[in-house]
């Protein structure tokens, strides 16, 4: 669509100069002068894009601009002669030191005479060396510019709109929607002509030779100012483009400040998922629960919720506003999510270590200690005909959320029915991650802790034999941990040393042990339990001895500890060397010969042992999930029969999924010939 200029313009007519000019530095240090040749390629190059968006529309931008105009029969002829626009430029720095202040930029043609036309015609080759001037020198204000942009975005909506006009031979200029003569008119008028015409085409309405009248503005000295602190004085009109800008921040106001903000922005929610096989446990009546699977759609028929251990991966999606049912758990548990969540009591359960609970009058659960974090549990659940016969279960899972397996574990399920199915931990179901047993990395970790202060205690006595430095008298052992979890480690250290324990982060762990004093004894071995990033590096350290501990390094003699079941991981074996089923089943009847030599190395320590570090840390591979070969030993114990095994860990990789499913098929085998010869 071809647009047509309000005022109709040629643009070999327009020249733009500058009244003043300023000199403002450049990114080289070199003052430059805005608004002549000297300006820089960039700033030719913006100025060039705003010519054109002006010789496009032919839209001015002053209300009143000066003009000098040849009357002719009452029509203002404008093709004859070129027109100067000038530009009022504000000072840079007036503008930036008081923005309240801020005048708009005004452009003020002035028509040339006929001779003065001719001359500046002669002297440029052609109109395109006239355009590359007039695009050196221009420099127009953003706001002018925002205006511009703002007003090319209106004028785009009305380009469904057919507008034909017969060629302007007599320089009459009619309005480029309703086709009406704006020639008698002033030029703020004409723009608010247009404008009118422009708020009226969402009307249903034809447009034709009807002429609409045209409208201004008056806005009185004692109204507001606008956002942008501009104050438009009294019976000034206001031009179409500024009454579109003026429109635009009343459909898109500013955001307020946040301290003023009363309401929440809601943010939109993604659905849910649906709950995954997994997480649900079917019953032949076809009841259905829910173990560890807090944050997916909601089920119809779904309204039991259990809730294995506090560990994030397996609570996430519980909060105060959860409303799908009743959360089974400990009481550990339970004053967790109390604690952490505000979880009304009302919509918890408290299940007992060892004791029956009915879920319906036909299914029950009887909850065990997981040998994990404090409160965990690992669950049997039964179904029966009715409650008065319960020598003969319907149907039976075992549910292990995280745990540790050992021998009180399995003997937990012996002499039972058949099992359905066993949801496991599968964390480190992997040939290359099987590490020391729990009480050998105790008992080697504190032998070893005792022993280094020992020998420290020897150095240091040598020391003060020839040195007028005192020595450092105090121990202090630290222990990292998550957020709940790893206290075992820190509390059985303590047990052997018999020293005390300091927790650093109390706030959930004060539910369910004593956090101690941090004050460091001298002579004695003191244990603290913080949270793994103190244990990051040697200035993590020295913050934690001074903000906590106050204490100078130089003081104190530290040790610190890093509990990972992957520190043992990888070491003897490619993680990548896949098992033939065959060898599977060698490495699985091996467990049980194996089962006493799952022992730390008695180097472990001491290749570790770093003398010119200020603090020395270990890592031991102490994990608080069951170890490959403790896998293997809780599946194949024989104390118990199972029908099926299901991972619930590393279900992402398909390959991996597989491979632990053929080490399942293999334990059943052995697993059934086990327990038929115990049942013999």
């Amino acid at each position: 669509m071809v647009r047509k200029s309000l005022v109709n313009i040629r643009n070999s007519d327009v020249r733009y100069k500058t009244q003043r000019s300023h000199l403002l530095p450049g990114r080289d240090g070199i003052r430059r002068r805005l608004g002549s040749q000297q300006t820089t390629l960039m700033q030719t190059r913006t100025n060039r894009k705003r010519q054109r968006r002006l010789f496009e529309y032919d839209i001015p931008t002053t209300a009143n601009p000066r003009m000098s105009k040849r009357v002719e029969n009452g029509v203002i002829d404008l093709n004859d002669d070129p027109i100067i626009i000038e530009e009022d430029e504000k000072d840079f720095q007036e503008e930036h030191s008081d923005r309240n202040n801020i005048e708009e930029i005004t452009e003020e043609p002035e028509v040339l005479s006929p001779s003065q036309s001719q001359s500046i015609l002669n002297d440029e080759q052609d109109e395109q060396e006239v355009v590359n001037v007039v695009e050196k020198t221009l420099f127009v204000g953003e706001e002018v510019e925002t205006e511009v942009i703002e007003m090319q975005e209106k004028l785009d909506n009305i380009e469904s709109i057919e507008m034909r006009r017969e060629p302007n031979d007599n320089g009459i200029i009619t309005c480029p929607i309703c086709n009406c003569n704006l020639s008698t008119m002033q030029l703020y008028e004409k723009e608010a002509h247009c404008e009118a015409c422009l708020e009226n085409l969402s009307k249903p309405a034809k447009y034709g030779t009807k002429s609409i009248e045209p409208t201004t503005m008056i806005i009185s000295d004692d109204e507001d100012d606008d956002d942008d602190g501009i104050m438009v004085s009294k019976s000034v009109a206001i031009t179409s483009l500024e009454k579109i800008r003026r429109m635009a921040k009343v459909n898109n106001p500013k955001p307020k400040p946040k301290g003023n903000r009363k309401e929440k922005n809601v943010r939109s929610t993604k659905p849910k998922q649906y709950l995954p096989s997994i997480k649900i446990l079917t019953f032949d009546c076809g009841y259905r629960i829910v173990v560890d699977g807090f944050n997916f759609a909601p089920e119809v028929d779904i309204s039991k919720y259990f809730l294995s251990h506090f560990h994030s991966d397996h609570y996430i999606g519980l909060k105060k506003s959860w409303e799908q049912g009743t959360v089974y758990c400990s009481q550990i548990t339970s004053d967790l999510l109390q604690a952490k969540f505000k979880t009304p009591i009302e919509r918890i359960t408290v299940l007992r270590n060892n004791e029956r609970h009915w879920i319906t009058d036909t299914i029950s659960v009887i909850p065990y200690d997981a040998n994990h974090c404090p409160g965990a549990q690992v669950y049997l659940f039964q179904e029966f005909s009715d409650k008065n016969n319960l020598k003969k279960p319907l149907k039976q899972f075992i549910h292990t959320g995280d745990f540790r397996s050992n021998d009180k574990i399995c003997e937990e399920f012996t002499n039972i029915e058949v099992i359905d199915g066993v949801y496991l931990d599968t964390t480190y179901l992997s040939h290359t991650n099987n590490f020391p047993l729990q009480r050998e990395i105790v008992d080697k970790t504190s032998e070893y802790v005792r022993e280094y202060f020992i020998k420290k205690d020897e150095a240091n006595a040598k020391h003060r034999a020839f040195s007028v430095v005192p020595a450092p008298t105090k121990k202090l052992v630290l222990v990292g941990a998550y957020a709940i979890g790893k206290e075992k480690l820190a509390t059985k250290i303590c047990e052997r040393l018999n020293c005390h324990c300091f927790v650093y982060n109390q706030e959930l762990r004060s539910y369910y042990m004593d956090c101690g004093n941090h004050d460091l004894n001298s002579g004695e071995i003191n244990v603290h339990l913080v949270p793994l990033g103190v244990l990051k590096n040697e200035e993590t350290i020295l913050k934690y001895l001074k903000d906590v501990v106050k204490v100078r390094w130089l003081d104190v003699i530290v040790i610190g500890i890093i509990p990972t079941g992957w520190t043992y991981g990888n070491m003897w074996e490619s993680k990548n060397l896949t098992l033939s089923k065959d060898q599977k089943r060698d490495v699985s009847l091996t467990a049980w010969i194996d089962k006493d030599k799952d022992m730390l190395p008695d180097n472990w320590f001491i290749k570790q042992l770093n003398e010119n570090k200020k603090f020395q840390i270990f890592k031991v591979p102490y994990s608080e999930h069951s170890s490959f070969m403790e896998l293997i030993r809780f599946a194949t114990c024989g104390k118990f029969k199972w029908n099926k095994m299901l991972a619930t860990v590393n279900l992402e990789n398909l390959d991996r999924a597989r491979d632990m499913a053929e080490w399942f098929n293999v334990w059943k085998t052995i697993n059934d010939r086990k327990f038929d010869d115990n049942h013999i």
